[in-house]
């Protein structure tokens, strides 16, 4: 499929979703106190365990450009809402030669309260927030070599259009505690 292509469609993430590539984690149910297991999936090579609110820049266009692809080899990489959490997830697996599958491109709304588990070595945009003012809890392990993260530019690139989003995923949440304004 040619990323480009009418076929690749937005699908909706909900808490039912199963994916090879990825797991939903809901933020909103469940324990008061939730083991995430695939959040720790790591190789015996990335000892040190890394934690950052990431704020990613405000979406202002109606067009994604997804022009670059990352994985990370050593680790799965989390990203939980804090507030105003819907995102993109656009994922593929990855040839035989490592490099991305771009005929399983897949690209997903992720409404607020979920989030993501990337499984290890999965090919992945960086994190888009769909809203305004989103913060994220990001969990990965690293090496300390600087070879945490791959980068693959492609060599087509193409625009997701936000208006194909159902706008009960776009929902603000208020919230902005002290420390992340």
């Amino acid at each position: 499929m040619n990323p480009a292509s009418p076929e690749l469609q937005v699908q909706v993430l909900d808490q039912s979703t199963r994916n090879e590539l990825f797991v939903v984690v809901d933020c909103t149910e469940g324990e008061v106190f939730s083991v995430l297991a695939d959040a720790i999936e790591k190789s015996s090579d990335a000892l040190i365990s890394t934690l950052a609110i990431i704020r990613p820049v405000d979406t202002q266009e109606r067009n994604v450009l997804v022009d670059r692809l990352e994985k990370h080899p050593y680790s799965a990489q989390s990203f939980l809402p804090l507030c105003n959490g819907s995102s993109l997830v656009v994922v593929c697996r990855e040839q035989e030669d490592g490099v991305p599958d771009l005929s399983t491109l897949q690209v997903f709304a992720c409404p607020p309260g979920l989030g993501i588990i990337y499984r290890r070595g999965v090919w992945h945009k960086s994190v888009t927030a769909l809203q305004d003012r989103a913060r994220f809890a990001m969990f990965m392990h690293k090496t300390g070599c600087n070879d945490d993260t791959e980068f693959f530019d492609l060599p087509v690139p193409f625009s997701i259009d936000l208006h194909r989003i159902p706008k009960s995923i776009a929902l603000v949440v208020s919230c902005t505690p002290s420390f992340l304004a």
